[in-house]
C-alpha cells in the first residue's frame, strides 16, 4: 500500500473512531451540542465515501466533492450554537446550488478540472467562514479560548476546502492534500469535543445554580406566607368557638377551611424544598401501620360520609409494624386517601387495606374511580402535573401531593406505583420495610 492509501486509511479509521465517541456522547448525555457534533462526523464519513466512489469525469468528481458542503453546514450549525447566533440555512443552500450549476456549466464547455471544481468549493467553503467569521465577532456569546480554537480550526478546513481544485488531479501533490487534511481532522477531533465539553459542563452548573436560586425562593417565600397564615387561624378558631350564630359560624367556618387548605398547600411547597436541597430529615421509629391507617380514617370519615362514600379500612392478622417518621407516613396515607376521595363519585367506595410480612409491609388504597390512562400512570407522580381530559381537573390542587408522597415513600426506602383495577377504579400500591428490615437514613 502506497502513502496516499496509508493515509486514506488513517483518515478513514480517525473519523470512524470520531463517529463512534460523538454517538455515545451524545446517547449517554444527550444535550443537543453532543447531537450536533455527532452530526459533523457522520457527514463527515459519508462525504469520505461519496467522493471515493465519484471517479468518473470532472463534474462527478466535483458533485462527490460537494457532499463536503454537509460537514460544513454541520460545524456552522455547532459554531453558530455556541456563539448564539442565527443560521441561514436558505442563503447557504442557494450559493451551493448557484457553485454546481457554474460547475456544470464549466464542464459542459470542456473546461480545466480546476475551473470544474473551483465555484462549487467556494460555495461548499462559505457557510463554515461566513459563520467562523461570525462566532469570533458575537458581541452576545464571545468564545472561549477552545472555542477560537475551534473557529481558526474551521478557518483551516474551509481553506483546504479551497485548494481542493488545484490538488485534485495533482499526483505529486495527492499525498500533501491528505496530509493537510489529515491534521486538520485531527485538530478538530480535539477541539470540538473539548468545546461542547466546556459549554455542556457550563450549562449544567448554570441549570443547578438555577435550580438553588429557584428552591430557595419557594423556601422563603412559602414560609413568609405560612406565619401569616397560622397567625390567621389561632383567632378564627376563637372566634368559632365563640360564635353566636349559625350564620357566622358558617361564614367562620369557611375561612378557617380555605385557611387550613392554603396552609396544606404551602406546606406541599415547603417538603418539596427540602426534598430537592437534602434538608428534609426523618424521625425514624418503629410504627404500628394498621392503627396509624384507622387515625386517617377517622380524620377524613366527615368528607366521605357527606358525600356518600363507603370508606373502609381492612387489616390483616400479620404484624405491619414499619421503620419511618410518624409524621411523613401519616402525610403519604392522608395524601392517598385524600386523592382517592377526589377522584371516587358520591356514592362510591374507597378500601385502604394494609397487610405485612417479615420483609415488607404493603398499603392499597383502591377506590372506584374512572381509573388512570395507561400512558399517565407514572405522570401522576410528577410535580405540578394532573390527569388531562377528565374531572380530576375540577379539584384543582397544586399537583404536588402524590409528587411529595412518591418522594416521600422512597426516602423511607419504599416504592409506590398505580394499577388500574380489572372491574372499576385505581390500586395505588405502597410497599414499605418493616422493622425487622433495613431502616431508611435518618
Amino acid at each position: 500500500m502506497g502513502l496516499v492509501g496509508q493515509l486514506l486509511l488513517l483518515y478513514a479509521g480517525i473519523v470512524l473512531l470520531d463517529v463512534v465517541l460523538s454517538a455515545t456522547l451524545w446517547w449517554h448525555r444527550g444535550s443537543g451540542l453532543n447531537r450536533l457534533l455527532f452530526l459533523v462526523w457522520m457527514a463527515a464519513a459519508l462525504s469520505f465515501v461519496a467522493q471515493g466512489l465519484a471517479q468518473a469525469g470532472p463534474f462527478l468528481i466535483t458533485l462527490g466533492f460537494a457532499t463536503v458542503f454537509l460537514v460544513d453546514l454541520a460545524l456552522a450549525a455547532l459554531l453558530a450554537a455556541l456563539a448564539d447566533l442565527g443560521v441561514p440555512w436558505r442563503a447557504y443552500s442557494a450559493g451551493l446550488a448557484a457553485g454546481l450549476v457554474a460547475s456544470a456549466a464549466a464542464a459542459a464547455t470542456q473546461a480545466p478540472f480546476w475551473a470544474v471544481s473551483l465555484p462549487t468549493s467556494v460555495a461548499v467553503a462559505a457557510p463554515l467562514f461566513h459563520t467562523a467569521l461570525r462566532a469570533l465577532a458575537a458581541p452576545r456569546r464571545p468564545l472561549t479560548a477552545s472555542g477560537r480554537t475551534l473557529a481558526v480550526s474551521c478557518f483551516l478546513f474551509c481553506v483546504h476546502n479551497l485548494d481542493y481544485p488545484f490538488l485534485r488531479m495533482r499526483g505529486e501533490f495527492a499525498a500533501l492534500g491528505f496530509t493537510i487534511a489529515l491534521f486538520i481532522v485531527l485538530a478538530l477531533s480535539i477541539t470540538a469535543p473539548i468545546v461542547v465539553l466546556e459549554r455542556v459542563t457550563e450549562e449544567r452548573v448554570r441549570i443547578e445554580h438555577v435550580s438553588q436560586l429557584h428552591n430557595q425562593f419557594f423556601a422563603n417565600v412559602s414560609h413568609e406566607l405560612r406565619t401569616p397564615l397560622t397567625l390567621i387561624l389561632a383567632p378564627v378558631e376563637q372566634l368559632l368557638l365563640g360564635a353566636e350564630t349559625e350564620e357566622r359560624r358558617t361564614l367562620l367556618d369557611v375561612v378557617r377551611r380555605n385557611a387550613t387548605r392554603l396552609l396544606q398547600h404551602i406546606d406541599e411547597l415547603l417538603d418539596l424544598s427540602r426534598i430537592d436541597v437534602g434538608g428534609l430529615r426523618l424521625n425514624v421509629a418503629p410504627l404500628n401501620l394498621p392503627a396509624l391507617a384507622g387515625s386517617i380514617r377517622e380524620k377524613v370519615r366527615p368528607t366521605a360520609e357527606a358525600r356518600g362514600i363507603d370508606l373502609v379500612v381492612e387489616t390483616s392478622s400479620t404484624p405491619a409494624d414499619v421503620l419511618g417518621d410518624a409524621h411523613r407516613i401519616e402525610s403519604i396515607l392522608t395524601n392517598l386517601v385524600a386523592n382517592a376521595l377526589d377522584h371516587t363519585p358520591a356514592g362510591g367506595k374507597i378500601v385502604v387495606r394494609v397487610r405485612g410480612d417479615r420483609q415488607r409491609a404493603v398499603v392499597e388504597v383502591i377506590d372506584s374511580g374512572p381509573g388512570i390512562p395507561s400512558d399517565q400512570r407514572e405522570v401522576v407522580f410528577e410535580r405540578f402535573r394532573q390527569l388531562e381530559g377528565n374531572a380530576s381537573r375540577k379539584h384543582g390542587g397544586t399537583g404536588l401531593g402524590l409528587s411529595i408522597t412518591k418522594r416521600l415513600i422512597e426516602q423511607h426506602g419504599g416504592t409506590i406505583r398505580a394499577m388500574n383495577n380489572r372491574d372499576w377504579g385505581v390500586t395505588f400500591l405502597v410497599k414499605l420495610p418493616v422493622t425487622q428490615g433495613k431502616a431508611p437514613a435518618p
